[in-house]
């Protein structure tokens, strides 16, 4: 059969297909150190985030409803950014815990501590308090930055991450799809051994 005949054979035996706009794709997950994590940046371009790249433009409220810019924050410091799904819920509470737990040796060793959810700021200052947590909570309702880390689980959720990064912006780390507590130890090793 001619090529050209079959290709009209397969495309009228196709079955048809709504013209409704295509889903975007799902980010690619790293589980390790070198490999890469599509995301959306602030520009709303696909961009990858790799360890070694920098980490893209953040400016998010607090549980107080102060915003927080982590671009300047890695101006002077490094910082641990963990991503959690839910605040108040039982494994989320395990690696905020676990952090607080791990805060004064994660801070010795040069780096500050945020969370990150799409939970609203006055979710986070329920849970900040709750837990005692002597960090700060960021809050991302619309999801901008969680899309942009790669990390957004829809419809309003997250992928239980982190992120490691310097001072200076660039990412060091990041371990997506996590257990609260590897995320917890993991990070804080890896900080310390950086000392």
């Amino acid at each position: 059969m001619p090529m050209e005949l079959r290709k009209r054979l397969v495309q009228a035996a196709a079955p048809k297909v709504d013209t409704a706009p295509a889903k975007k794709k799902k980010a690619k997950k790293e589980n390790s150190g070198g490999e890469e994590v599509k995301a959306e940046s602030s520009g709303g371009k696909k961009g990858k985030l790799s360890v070694g790249s920098a980490f893209p433009a953040v400016k998010l409220e607090d549980q107080d409803g102060k915003e927080v810019d982590l671009n300047k924050v890695a101006e002077s410091h490094g910082f641990v950014l963990f991503v959690y799904p839910r605040a108040s819920t039982p494994g989320c509470t395990k690696q905020a815990c676990g952090f607080r737990d791990n805060h004064q040796e994660i801070v010795d060793a040069g780096y500050q501590v945020f969370g990150i959810s799409s939970d609203k700021p006055k979710s986070q200052m329920t849970f900040k308090t709750k837990q005692n947590l002597p960090y700060s909570l960021l809050a991302d309702p619309t999801m901008s930055a969680l899309k942009a880390l790669g990390v957004a689980k829809m419809p309003k959720s997250a992928i239980r991450s982190h992120f490691i990064v310097g001072k200076g912006g660039v990412i060091e780390d990041i371990k997506i799809q996590i257990s609260p507590a590897d995320s917890v130890a993991e990070a804080t090793a890896f900080v310390t051994e950086k000392k």
